[in-house]
């Protein structure tokens, strides 16, 4: 389940709450080594007063934004939202685990890249003609996105993303930052160099 996306106001009174609330408070998040601090302000959109004249968005969240608000948000109006989308009950962000990494994703996976079908050139280090960067891409239907804060294909549910995208220059590089993040086995990316049939599958095993 995707996060609620917007919520929306059309008072000035709901709107200062959310802003008093929010400010200074961070949402947590550990991954490996790595710690990241994401103030819950970053969700909410800039008004004044005289902006409420009518309806305004004020919040943009995603799933784990949802979590953290659902748990600790004292605004009505917020509240409300969250059980339009998930439900009266909340059971779903109740059971939701945020900021975690399952037991199953490793990290030094082995990393093999093979062909593509649609691949029509040998592959080398910094791509054709040494030229340009690679791209990386999950193939199919996966929940993971690119953190760039953290440097790492994380759940959308559980961290903060960026993009659907990660860039490289050469491939050693890729691999070896793709061999420091905690990811499942059997998942698969596309390596897309800068030119049509400059492509391969990253399998991570």
């Amino acid at each position: 389940m995707a996060g609620i996306d917007k919520t929306y106001t059309s008072s000035w009174k709901e709107y200062k709450e959310l802003v008093d609330w929010a400010r200074g408070r961070n949402i947590d998040f550990k991954y490996g080594k790595k710690t990241l601090k994401v103030p819950i302000s970053n969700a909410i959109y800039q008004w004044n007063e005289e902006d409420f004249t009518r309806e305004r968005p004020v919040l943009n969240t995603a799933t784990w934004e949802d979590k953290f608000l659902w748990d600790n948000c004292p605004c009505q109006f917020v509240i409300d939202r969250l059980r339009d989308v998930y439900g009266d009950n909340g059971n779903y962000l109740d059971n939701l685990i945020v900021n975690n990494i399952p037991d199953d994703f490793k990290t030094n996976r082995k990393i093999t890249i093979v062909r593509d079908k649609t691949t029509k050139f040998p592959i080398s280090n910094k791509g054709l003609y040494s030229y340009g960067y690679w791209s990386v891409q999950t193939v199919g239907m996966t929940s993971f996105w690119y953190s760039k804060d953290l440097d790492a294909w994380v759940d959308y549910q559980s961290f903060p993303w960026d993009t659907n995208t990660m860039n490289g220059r050469t491939v050693k590089s890729i691999v070896r930052r793709l061999r420091k993040m905690y990811l499942p086995s059997g998942l698969t990316f596309m390596l897309m160099g800068n030119y049509v049939g400059e492509h391969y599958l990253i399998k991570v095993k």
